[in-house]
């Protein structure tokens, strides 16, 4: 999988967002991986990896689950709308869908 998030091709994304206070997650990713349905899951999956990392302080007094589920979700969501994919977003959709 993360042979497939690290190939060198013509149309590479940056990505850049704000998990929480002034913490940034970055990564490069080849849009042309996006083209399958295999790509598109190895790169969710790295997506909700990178996420889960992002998230692990937050909320550390309290609702510790509920506030880093809500922090995922938030990232996760930042992610897709990023990478503004057709495939991607239909994905994610998906999975919220038969999460809930």
């Amino acid at each position: 999988m993360t042979k497939l998030m690290m190939m060198a091709a013509a149309t590479v994304l940056s990505l850049t967002s704000i998990a929480h206070a002034d913490d940034q997650v970055r990564m490069r990713l080849d849009r042309d991986v996006l083209t399958t349905q295999e790509g598109v899951e190895s790169v969710y999956g790295a997506l909700e990896r990178q996420a889960k990392a992002a998230c692990r302080d937050a909320g550390l007094a309290g609702r510790v689950r509920e506030a880093r589920r809500a922090c995922q979700a938030a990232l996760m969501d930042e992610f897709i709308e990023a990478i503004d994919h057709p495939k991607l977003a239909a994905f994610h959709g998906e999975t919220i869908r038969l999460a809930g």
